[in-house]
């Protein structure tokens, strides 16, 4: 369980979480909360959970994928939905952070975890 907590960052970010009753994780289709985003420097308020993530704003203009895992890896972000905004050589970049989570939906829905996230 990881404990409530605020998260902020200046990276246009949406956060989201699986509640500690939550059947599934996003990557299983299961029960997942989308919390809010970052954009503008905003926080948001993490409640208990069993893992929270990041998820790229679509486009991200002016931010970059060199950007995003530095901060996934600087702020210990145990989870990182990618959706189909990334390609196969970020993709590798993103799995060799520490324990982290990558959900994509490119293509087939698939789901890749290292360690525990806990």
């Amino acid at each position: 369980m990881i404990p409530a907590h605020t998260f902020t960052s200046s990276l246009p970010l949406m956060v989201g979480w699986i509640e500690p009753d939550g059947a599934k994780d996003p990557a299983g289709g299961g029960e997942h909360k989308l919390g809010a985003t970052t954009v503008g420097g905003r926080s948001v308020a993490v409640p208990d959970c069993r893992v929270w993530y990041v998820e790229p704003r679509h486009g991200m203009d002016n931010v970059s994928w060199n950007d995003v895992i530095a901060e996934v890896g600087r702020q210990k972000i145990p989870g990182l939905s990618v959706g189909k905004q990334i390609d196969d050589a970020t993709l590798e970049r993103v799995g060799e952070l520490d324990p982290c989570s990558i959900s994509t939906s490119r293509g087939a829905p698939k789901s890749r975890t290292r360690g525990s996230c806990s």
